[in-house]
C-alpha cells in the first residue's frame, strides 16, 4: 500500500493505493465510505486495473507534520489532538471498526488552521483492536521531539506521567483535558474579578476656591475684549436656529391646539345635523324609506363643509404665520442695513494695535456697556517700514509681513520627468510581486520557506481575499532555485494563466517572470 496526492476540480486528495486489492478489507471500506464519521477523514473509493484507489478528501486542511515545521504546538492544541482523537476511537467501535486502522503519523493528521482540529486516516485493512497504544505512542513522540509548546503550567510534566502509567486508559486523558480546560475558565473568572475589583472608585471632586469677584471682572473684560459678538443663544450652547426652530414648534402646537378643538365641535355638530335630518323624515320617499340619493347629497354636502372648515383652521392659517414670520424676519434686516455706519470724526475711532502708541490700551465693554480700559505692558518695538493705511484699518502692524520676492531659480533638466521610486528589494533578492487597489505589494523570499494565505498568525505573509484559503501555498529557496507548493488549498494555485491547477502537496519549479496565481490573486516571481 502506497501514499500520493491527487487534485480533482476544486479538492484535494489523499490516495491510498491497494496493488491487486490485497489486504483491504470491504466491509470497512463499505462502512468508511457510506458514513460520515467525526474526525475520520471522508472515503471515496474507485478501481485502476486491479488496484483499488481509496481517496480522503483533505480540502483547506494541513498535515501535522507542515504545522510542526513552522511552529510547536501551543497547549490548546495538543489537546484539541487528543480530544479529537478519543472521539475518533469511541464513534468507529459503533461501525464496527477498530482502533489499530487509524494512522497515528504526523505526515497522515491533518489539521484545520487556526482551531487544531483534527482528522485522521483510517485504513480498512486492519483487525486487532490495541486501544489507544498508538495514541500513547503518537503523543510521547511529539513531547519527546519537542514539538509541543510548553507552558507556564505543568501540564507537561503531568500528561507525561500519565503517558507512562502502565494501564492507561482513555479516562484517564479525558480527566487531564478537562481539568485543564476548567483550570483555563477559572483563571478566565479570576482575572475578570481583579479587573473588576481594579476599576476605580468615583471620587467627590474637592471644591476648588473660588476667586475674588474684582479678579473674575477683569477676566471677563479681557476675555470680552478679545472675542466677537456672540448671539446668546449659542453661548448657551444652542445654535440660534435651532433656538428658533424650538420657538416656532412651540407655537405652532399652542396655535394648532385650539383648532384641533374647534375641528373637533364642528365634526360633532355636523354629525347631530345629519342625525337631525335622517331622523325628521325629509329623506324618506313616498313608501316611507330613506332615499339613497338624497342621503348622499347631505354626506356630500357636509364634507364639502367639513373641508372648507379644515383648510380654514390649519392650512391657510399655517400660511399665514409664515408669511408674518417671513415679514418680520425682513424687517429686522432692513432695520439692521439702514443703522448709520461709523463716519470719520463721529464717536470713538478705532485704532490699530500699533507698538508704541496704543498697543498698552485694551477698551472692552462691561457688563452694563460701560468701555473699562487696562492697561498692558507691551515692549517698544521700533517699526521700521511704513505700513499702507489700508492694511492699519485692518490689520495691526505686528501681524503685517511685507511679501518677499520670488527667487526664480533656473529649471533644472529633470524637473519635468516623473520621480523615480526608490525599490526597498535589493536587485539579488528574490520577490513576489501583486498589485491591490492599484498598489504594488512586494513579498521577499528571502528565507528557504514562504507561506501565503490569509491567517496572519501561521503565515509570512496575509493576503485579505475570501477566496484566498488560511494556508493557501508555500514558496520554497533550495540551492538557487525556487519552488511553489500548494497547501490543499480550496481555490487552487497556477502557474503562468494554466487552467489546470497544480497538484497539492508536490514542488513546482518556478522561474523570473512567471505568473503564480493564488485562487484570484496574481503574483509575479522576480529574481
Amino acid at each position: 500500500m502506497t501514499f500520493s496526492y491527487e487534485t480533482l476540480g476544486n479538492s484535494s486528495y489523499l490516495v491510498a493505493t491497494f496493488e491487486n486489492g490485497k489486504g483491504i478489507i470491504n466491509y470497512q471500506l463499505q462502512m468508511l465510505a457510506n458514513n460520515d464519521i467525526k474526525n475520520i477523514l471522508k472515503v471515496s473509493k474507485r478501481q485502476k486495473n486491479d488496484d483499488i484507489l481509496v481517496s480522503y478528501n483533505i480540502t483547506s486542511k494541513l498535515a501535522l507534520s507542515q504545522m510542526t515545521a513552522k511552529s510547536k504546538i501551543p497547549k490548546a492544541g495538543i489537546i484539541k489532538i487528543i480530544e479529537g482523537a478519543l472521539n475518533a476511537i469511541d464513534d468507529i467501535a459503533e461501525y464496527q471498526l477498530v482502533s489499530s486502522g487509524m494512522v497515528f503519523d504526523e505526515d497522515y493528521i491533518f489539521i484545520k488552521p487556526g482551531t487544531y482540529e483534527p482528522s485522521f486516516v483510517y485504513l480498512p485493512n486492519s483487525t486487532a483492536d490495541d486501544g489507544i497504544e498508538g495514541l500513547k505512542k503518537f503523543l510521547l513522540s511529539l513531547i519527546m521531539g519537542s514539538k509541543v509548546e510548553i507552558s507556564n503550567d505543568n501540564f507537561i510534566q503531568v500528561l507525561l506521567e500519565t503517558l507512562n502509567k502502565p494501564a492507561l486508559t482513555a479516562k484517564d486523558l479525558r480527566k487531564i483535558c478537562a481539568n485543564t480546560n476548567q483550570s483555563a475558565a477559572s483563571n478566565v473568572e479570576v482575572k475578570r474579578e481583579v479587573v473588576e475589583k481594579r476599576k476605580p472608585e468615583v471620587i467627590n471632586p474637592i471644591p476648588q476656591r473660588q476667586p475674588e469677584q474684582h479678579q473674575i471682572v477683569q477676566e471677563e473684560q479681557i476675555e470680552v475684549a478679545s472675542r466677537p459678538n456672540i448671539p446668546t443663544s449659542i453661548k448657551q450652547g444652542i445654535p440660534e436656529d435651532k433656538k428658533a426652530a424650538k420657538k416656532k414648534e412651540k407655537t405652532e402646537k399652542k396655535s394648532s391646539s385650539p383648532n384641533k378643538t374647534k375641528f373637533v365641535i364642528f365634526q360633532i355638530v355636523f354629525l347631530a345635523v345629519v342625525i337631525a335630518i335622517v331622523c325628521s323624515g325629509v329623506l324618506n320617499n313616498a313608501e316611507g324609506k330613506i332615499e339613497v340619493k338624497y342621503l348622499a347629497g347631505v354626506l356630500m354636502a357636509v364634507a364639502c363643509a367639513d373641508f372648507v372648515l379644515y383648510r380654514e383652521l390649519f392650512v391657510n392659517n399655517k400660511d399665514k404665520e409664515e408669511k408674518s414670520d417671513k415679514t418680520k424676519k425682513n424687517d429686522k434686516s432692513k432695520k439692521a442695513t439702514n443703522k448709520p455706519m461709523a463716519m470719520p470724526g463721529k464717536g470713538k475711532p478705532s485704532m490699530p494695535n500699533i507698538p508704541g502708541k496704543n498697543a498698552n490700551v485694551v477698551s472692552a465693554p462691561s457688563k452694563n456697556n460701560i468701555p473699562i480700559k487696562k492697561e498692558v505692558p507691551v515692549a517698544n518695538k521700533v517699526v521700521q517700514e511704513p505700513v499702507a493705511s489700508a492694511v492699519q484699518n485692518t490689520v495691526p502692524q505686528a501681524a503685517y509681513v511685507p511679501p518677499t520676492p520670488a527667487y526664480n531659480a533656473p529649471i533644472s533638466d529633470f524637473e519635468s520627468e516623473d520621480t523615480v521610486v526608490l525599490d526597498d528589494v535589493n536587485s539579488n533578492e528574490a520577490y513576489l510581486e501583486y498589485f491591490e487597489n492599484g498598489l504594488s505589494t512586494k513579498i521577499k523570499i528571502n528565507k528557504e520557506s514562504i507561506i501565503v494565505g490569509k491567517l496572519r498568525g501561521q503565515c509570512d505573509f496575509a493576503l485579505n481575499n475570501n477566496k484566498i484559503s488560511k494556508i493557501h501555498a508555500e514558496f520554497i529557496m533550495r540551492n538557487g532555485e525556487y519552488f511553489v507548493k500548494d497547501y490543499n488549498s480550496t481555490n487552487g494555485t497556477y502557474i503562468n494563466g494554466s487552467n489546470q491547477r497544480i497538484q497539492s502537496n508536490t514542488e513546482y519549479p518556478i522561474f523570473n517572470g512567471d505568473r503564480i496565481t493564488l485562487a484570484n490573486v496574481d503574483l509575479t516571481f522576480r529574481c
